[in-house]
């Protein structure tokens, strides 16, 4: 693994990350030499990695405020690669790795649910006889599992509570929210873990076929029947599997205070906070963190979620100073959640064009600002309630 520090130089922080590589590798059974072999054989580490103190300045350089980390394909066709400073991420490996948070924060946590998604790139075939919502989920919820696996939070009272609480209110496979999208995932990940421990899921993902072709000595390799593949390893169908995981995820008691971290995902209160930190005075966005920490260690109340509301409705704040540059970084993160809603487009269209006349000096800050938060607080909440969709 390669270190190559966003605002982090600490060396110690690196051998942090590659024992969580270690510990990840160990528990998925992974075969680090064929993922050489792939790569030709080469020295070249499997991904470099970027820590960041500062969540703005991760924000920023790359061109997203909706993650904590994330992975980043080094052939440049990715467009988070595109907005890099530099190639240096992705100078001596495939894929780069960044991660916020560092030193206080979930920056482990975050490092080993973005190193299980390299090692899924290289390593997944998953059948195509899923549905794209299916195989997200198993995507996002191994990576999530993965933290929770090698110790990094409570798998019980930060995921599968909210999930019990979700089921129990009607929710399906069919139309889980983008919000949900980890915890379900992960939940799905856990009842396979158990019945079959870790290693049997990684080889149903990771295998394919080989077929000789004539006398070349060569091999086709082709995506495997990955229903089949699980009824073989598991002794019973996909929606079998499925309906097992529903009635006893329901039967788990949901623990106080998951109601309201359900509505603070669903309200989008961390996203929309993230997006119009710009605009808020420094005392309500202190107000705001600490009733986030409330949501988290389950102290909050309805009139705490109620008042992050009040809050966020009050963007462009009076006498807060209004950093159009932080704004005009923000485009990009609220244009691809905006719109997933219909009927946004007009409105996102209007925020971008007072954006580019507020650079050119040609329109009033605060009409931008005031447009920019009515599409946040009109938008973004009801993009991350809509289903997973392709």
């Amino acid at each position: 693994m390669l270190f190559t520090p966003g605002d982090v130089a600490d060396p110690a922080a690196l051998r942090l990350v590659e024992q969580s590589l270690s510990l990840v590798v160990d528990y998925w059974g992974i075969d680090r030499d064929a993922i050489a072999r792939d790569m030709g054989g080469s020295e070249r580490p499997l991904c470099s990695v970027k820590l960041y103190s500062d969540w703005e300045a991760m924000g920023r350089e790359l061109g997203r405020f909706d993650c904590a980390g994330t992975v980043i394909a080094c052939d440049f066709t990715d467009p988070t690669s595109r907005n890099l400073p530099t190639s240096e991420p992705c100078a001596w490996s495939p894929f780069a790795v960044a991660a916020g948070g560092y030193p206080a924060g979930d920056w482990l946590a975050v490092g080993a649910h973005e190193i299980a998604h390299v090692l899924q790139r290289y390593t997944w075939h998953l059948g195509l006889d899923r549905t794209w919502v299916e195989d997200e989920l198993f995507f996002e919820g191994v990576a999530e599992w993965t933290r929770y696996a090698i110790g990094s939070g409570n798998f019980g009272a930060d995921s599968q509570s909210l999930v019990s609480f979700w089921l129990r209110a009607g929710g399906t496979l069919d139309a889980v929210p983008f919000y949900f999208e980890y915890d379900v995932g992960a939940s799905l990940v856990e009842r396979c873990v158990r019945l079959g421990g870790p290693q049997k899921l990684w080889a149903i993902c990771s295998e394919t076929r080989a077929i000789p072709v004539g006398d070349t000595g060569l091999n086709w390799y082709v995506l495997i029947d990955f229903t089949r593949a699980f009824r073989e390893a598991y002794g019973v169908t996909w929606d079998s599997f499925v309906a097992d995981w529903m009635s006893e995820t329901r039967r788990t008691n949901p623990c106080p205070g998951t109601e309201l971290r359900i509505r603070w995902g669903r309200d989008a209160f961390d996203l929309r906070s993230v997006l119009l930190r710009p605009l808020l005075r420094s005392e309500t966005r202190a107000d705001l963190e600490r009733i986030e920490q409330a949501v988290v260690d389950r102290t909050a109340s309805s009139t705490d979620l109620d008042r992050a509301e009040e809050l966020l409705r009050r963007a462009p704040e009076v006498g807060a100073e209004i950093d159009v540059a932080a704004l005009a970084a923000r485009e990009e993160t609220l244009k691809r959640y905006a719109l997933r809603v219909d009927g946004a487009r007009a409105d996102v269209v209007n925020v971008l064009r007072l954006g580019m006349l507020v650079r050119r000096g040609a329109a009033d800050p605060k009409e931008y600002a005031t447009a920019f938060a009515g599409v946040v607080n009109a938008y973004v909440p009801a993009a991350v309630a809509l289903p997973l969709t392709f």
